[in-house]
């Protein structure tokens, strides 16, 4: 090189030149192979496999003292299956349930620890749920992006401070449809020798709401699920039609039992319809700064992940025993594909008591409209989204959003699935 460049020659020059970068970009790339990792561990990634799928016998884990914010996910009669973390400092493991997994993690270090997850799936259409647990206070639940596809992994994040536990449950929603028209079914059956006039009312839009039924879950499938959004709010349509007949009948026992039912199969419609939809509807407890104020703030918002728009999206709170602000439903218009909406509501329960409230999302597509229930337990605080509101200023302030638009570019989805 030292012969190129003294020949004064341009093309000699550059051609030095070129060597000369080549061997600090060769000693660079081997510098780096060779730098030590930084102590601590505090950005680790640590990853976690799981094997719905898999038939091996795996022993049950001991429940931990005082149950988990995500016990009642795990349903009686689940199945252990195998879990793996790649650093000894996370503990997990899985259960396959009746309709999905549950996927349950603990970072037992003294640092932080971003834990990634995979858990192979069969297909469906599967809500994704997530609690965080950490050491000291409440949890923190979410509802992550939807998963539409083939059997795979199923693959979602969290980020767990140390002592920190995590959950993660995935709902095939298809399933749980199917499970509740055959209840509404059997419901009505029960119905028919009490009251018949009124199971032959029900039973003709419950027949046709059947129909749409099989249709909608037969579509839902990755390249179809578009169609299948049409066939689940058809079933929605006439499903609601059969709930109104059922509470504007005479009451008695087997007709109620035949609204909870059918009540029961709406919601789960509904849920069946934001997972193919790709929405994700969250309700977050938005800090105060108004000290010794027993008012409280929760924000719901919903992020459309998908590829359709949906309408008359709006946002309400209903508490027992509690004061809410606004009374009536918040109406946000029209979401878009890779935006979101939010709403602020305040909470003013009465002195000494618990609260028991539940957020609504209701929106409309395909013709017909669909509403989605978000509890609010008490002692939970829901996980805040990143576009929420902060919380600061007057605690009687306006219960809509502080942005000058209430929809949003969605922040980076917290899951995915993978082939």
């Amino acid at each position: 090189m030292t012969r190129l460049a003294a020949c004064g020659d341009p093309w000699s020059l550059a051609l030095a030149a070129m060597l000369v970068s080549c061997a600090w970009f060769v000693g660079a790339h081997h510098a780096a192979q060779e730098a030590p990792t930084p102590a601590g561990g505090e950005d680790r990634l640590v990853r976690v496999r799981a094997d719905a799928l898999s038939t091996e016998a795996v022993t049950a884990p001991q429940a931990a003292d005082g149950g988990a914010p995500w016990d009642a996910w795990i349903e009686s009669g689940s199945r252990p299956v195998p879990a793996v973390a790649d650093d000894p400092a996370v503990t997990c493991f899985a259960v396959r349930t009746r309709l999905g997994a549950v996927l349950v993690v603990r970072n037992v270090s003294d640092t932080c620890r971003a834990v990634r997850v995979a858990v192979r799936m069969p297909a469906g259409a599967f809500s994704t749920e997530l609690v965080v647990q950490p050491a000291a206070g409440p949890p923190r639940a979410q509802r992550l992006r939807s998963v539409v596809a083939g059997a795979g992994n199923r693959v979602a994040s969290a980020w767990l401070p140390s002592g920190a536990s995590a959950a993660f449950r995935w709902v095939d929603r298809r399933g749980s449809v199917a499970a509740s028209y055959r209840s509404a079914r059997q419901a009505l059956a029960a119905l028919r020798p009490v009251d018949a006039t009124l199971a032959r009312r029900v039973g003709v839009p419950l027949t046709e709401c059947g129909s749409h039924v099989a249709a909608g879950l037969r579509r839902a499938q990755p390249a179809t699920r578009d169609q299948a959004v049409r066939q689940v709010h058809r079933a929605l349509f006439t499903a609601s039609h059969a709930v109104m007949l059922a509470r504007n009948a005479r009451p008695n026992a087997r007709s109620r039992e035949l609204r909870q039912a059918l009540e029961a199969l709406e919601v789960e419609l509904s849920e069946l319809s934001a997972a193919l939809l790709d929405l994700a509807p969250n309700v977050a407890w938005v800090p105060s700064n108004a000290a010794g104020g027993s008012e409280q703030a929760f924000t719901v918002s919903m992020t459309n992940y998908g590829r359709l728009t949906v309408d008359n999206v709006r946002f309400s709170l209903r508490a027992e025993g509690a004061t809410v602000r606004p009374v009536e439903r918040v109406m946000l218009g029209t979401l878009a594909p890779g935006q979101s909406a939010r709403a602020t509501f305040r909470v003013r329960p009465r002195a000494g008591e618990p609260l028991h409230a539940a957020a609504y999302v209701g929106y409309r597509t395909a013709r017909s409209p669909a509403r989605l229930r978000l509890p609010v337990l008490s002692g939970v605080a829901q996980a805040e989204p990143s576009n929420a509101p902060d919380g600061s200023g007057d605690a009687t302030g306006s219960a809509a959003t502080p942005a000058e638009d209430p929809r949003a570019t969605p922040a980076p989805p917290g899951e995915e699935t993978s082939p």
